[in-house]
C-alpha cells in the first residue's frame, strides 16, 4: 500500500482504471470515476456536489494528511 501510495502512476490508475464497479453502462462495466463524472445518474451527482465541499473543507486539506490517515471533519 505504502509503494502505491508513493508512486503517482500507480495511484492514478487505482483511482481512474482499476476499480470497475458492478454498474453497467451500455453492456460495460465502468469504473467509479466514469460513473460519477458521467452525470448519466443526475441524482448521485448532485449528491457528491452536496458531499464534496463537506469533505474537502477541514484537517484533510492536505495530501498528507489524506495520505495518513482517514480524516472526517
Amino acid at each position: 500500500m505504502q509503494a502505491v501510495m508513493q508512486d503517482e502512476d500507480e495511484l492514478l490508475q487505482r483511482i481512474y482504471v482499476f476499480p470497475d464497479s458492478a454498474i453497467r453502462q451500455n453492456g460495460k462495466k465502468i469504473s467509479y470515476y466514469e460513473l460519477l463524472s458521467s452525470d448519466a445518474f443526475p441524482l448521485c451527482t448532485a449528491a457528491l456536489r452536496t458531499v464534496l465541499p463537506r469533505i474537502f473543507s477541514g484537517p484533510c486539506q492536505t495530501r498528507e494528511a489524506a495520505q495518513a490517515a482517514f480524516c472526517f471533519p
